[in-house]
């Protein structure tokens, strides 16, 4: 009876020990670890069993993107490094990913290996609305030459008899003396200036509104579409140089009945007096702008903490601008002949001649090409928002007079201000 009790104690103590086995072994393999070191290459001698056995945890893992092993808290988690006889362990990772509890991400970011480098972003946004403010100033090219007016120019009609001046003192009786004095003048010459852009407008303003698409790091592609505005200017276009005369006829009566005893004619003249000249008032120009271009974006010039810089940039741009009919109302300036002479031509006294107002049409609304280039700088105001400053050329082609003339190419310089908002 002893003797099978005690072959019965043996036996359950064997299978204590074949199910303790079975389960390490089953915690082992849920741990990302195996009991068959061949697997390894054979690197595990029998003596080292104890590695897995003793002092393998089952919340140890060898790779910060290993999954957390069933049964474990996250803050049990270890990582755990490889030994010598495991020389040839799958790579899981680098054990140096984490220093303290699994899950850690503010460490896990700070340790990051180099060869995980972030992918570079792009400097500019991929899209930003802008709105920009300018005015532009030309420094060549004629709206058009009143030469070239043809029938259309006021002066080529200018007639000076209409602005004689006369008067006539004494009497005839008892013996009198009738003076009478005339001043005319004829003309010798007009002279008419080219109406520059500038002359005929003020500085147009324009406001614009489009959009911006980056392409790559440094280069963007942008359309817009504006409306300008100046106002007419009044200038004197052209001048009518002229000789001034003064005829002093004297006459001597005498007798009853009166008989003319004398007459006789005395002629001055002054030549190369300015005696009219003519004013044009501008009608207001309005126009739409439309453009298409592309910059480019160097390094910043200054970089300061964060999202602020100051970025150069070079810009080009096509497109074409719509404007409004062009005319001008004519008025005349007559010189004072009387005061002229008198003063052997030192004073200078005009008076504007009433009448119907002559208005002229010189252009036609159209569609003209324009082109520009541009430099400036950028500055980085906020994460979404930019201002820009830029300058350069700006080319707008020639206009069709009503007449079948050509006005010149505008060349002007433009000054924007530029603000943008990322979407």
């Amino acid at each position: 009876m002893r003797l099978a009790v005690c072959a019965l104690s043996a036996m359950l103590l064997s299978g204590c020990s074949w199910v303790n086995g079975l389960r390490d072994s089953t915690r082992v393999q849920n741990n990302v670890r195996y009991n068959n070191f061949s697997q390894y290459g054979g690197q595990y001698a029998p003596g080292q069993a104890g590695f897995a056995q003793g002092q393998h945890s089952p919340c140890m893992v060898y790779s910060p993107r290993a999954p957390i092993p069933q049964g474990c808290n996250p803050a049990q988690v270890t990582m755990g490094a490889a030994s010598g006889g495991f020389s040839q362990q799958p790579n899981f990772g680098s054990g140096n990913y984490a220093s303290s509890g699994y899950g850690s991400h503010a460490d896990v970011a700070g340790q990051q290996s180099a060869k995980y480098k972030p992918r570079k972003s792009l400097r500019k946004p991929k899209l930003r609305g802008t709105l920009s403010v300018g005015l532009e100033k030309s420094i060549s090219g004629d709206l058009f030459d009143a030469n070239d007016l043809g029938g259309f120019n006021p002066a080529t009609s200018y007639s000076p008899k209409t602005f004689d001046e006369s008067s006539s003192v004494g009497s005839t009786v008892d013996g009198g003396q009738l003076v009478d004095t005339l001043y005319t003048s004829t003309v010798e010459g007009v002279s008419q200036s080219p109406i520059t852009f500038n002359n005929a407008h003020s500085t147009p303003l324009s406001i614009k509104g489009g959009l911006e698409y980056i392409v790559t790091p440094k280069t963007t592609v942008f359309g817009n579409i504006g409306y300008g505005y100046a106002e007419g200017e009044g200038v004197e276009a052209a001048q009518i140089t002229g000789e001034l005369r003064r005829e002093v006829r004297t006459r001597d009566f005498a007798g009853d009945p009166i008989a003319l005893v004398s007459d006789v004619t005395n002629t001055g003249f002054i030549p190369n007096e300015n005696i009219a000249n003519f004013t044009y008032e501008f009608s207001a120009q309005e126009r739409i702008d439309l453009e298409v271009g592309a910059r480019h974006y160097f390094n910043p010039i200054i970089k300061n903490q964060g999202f602020k810089t100051v970025t150069p940039f070079l810009s080009a741009a096509v497109g074409a601008t719509y404007h409004n009919a062009v005319s001008f109302d004519v008025s005349q300036n007559q010189r004072f002949l009387e005061r002229a002479f008198e003063s052997d031509g030192a004073t200078a006294d005009y008076y504007n001649v009433a009448g119907p107002t002559t208005s002229v049409e010189v252009f036609d609304s159209e569609w003209v090409p324009t082109g520009q280039l541009n430099a400036g700088v950028e500055w980085q105001v906020t994460p979404k928002t930019a201002l820009a400053f830029e300058s350069g050329l700006k080319f707008q082609g020639s206009r069709d007079f009503e007449n079948g003339e050509n006005s010149s190419t505008n060349i002007a310089i433009p000054f924007t201000v530029r603000g943008s908002y990322n979407f």
